[in-house]
């Protein structure tokens, strides 16, 4: 597990904290994939019987926590398998949230494309009823044509960038006493 030192050490571990008592933490990192990756490290705490209580950055946790040596054995597995209902539901609560953001930001950008490109087509339609030559008409309609296409490209590559995929690994469990 990561510590103040940032040195892996063990995968699961016996601590003790000066806020928490007979809790477990589980320290997970969550990878999100959208315009711009992002990954966090966090700390999952549950009670001892697996019920939730709260969920913490790693960096504040761990600056609170001290290990200890200790004859008990824990056992990573168990408790990452008993954890992991909470986890998912964790992740998939800050990946939607990653995504309204998201959403937001690229709805504005959406629309700012959308007034530039309506913009560019109503000046180029002004320029056609100047016009009585029909080459030209017909050179502003093609104009217009590609402008149209332009603008629904880039909508298009916009909504694409909505997608957000997300990822987490266990990275450490451990039992505060």
């Amino acid at each position: 597990m990561i510590t103040k030192q940032k040195n892996f050490k063990n995968l699961a571990t016996i601590a003790i904290h000066k806020n928490y008592q007979n809790i477990y933490a589980i320290v997970y990192r969550l990878d999100l994939k959208a315009l711009k990756e992002k990954s966090y490290i966090k700390v999952l705490l549950l009670d001892n019987e697996f019920n939730y209580l709260d969920e913490k950055d790693y960096f504040d946790f761990i600056a609170e926590c001290k290990e200890i040596e200790s004859n008990k054995k824990l056992d990573f597995k168990s408790v990452k398998n008993k954890a992991f209902p909470f986890l998912v539901k964790n992740a998939e609560k800050i990946k939607d949230k990653e995504k309204q953001e998201l959403h937001k930001l690229i709805d504005i950008k959406i629309q700012s494309v959308k007034s530039y490109f309506d913009k560019k087509i109503k000046k180029t339609e002004q320029l056609q009823k100047k016009v009585e030559q029909k080459d030209i008409i017909k050179m502003r309609k093609g104009e217009i044509s590609n402008i149209i296409e332009q603008r629904d490209k880039k909508i298009q590559e916009l909504e694409k960038a909505k997608e957000v995929v997300g990822s987490f690994e266990v990275l450490g469990v451990m039992k505060v006493i």
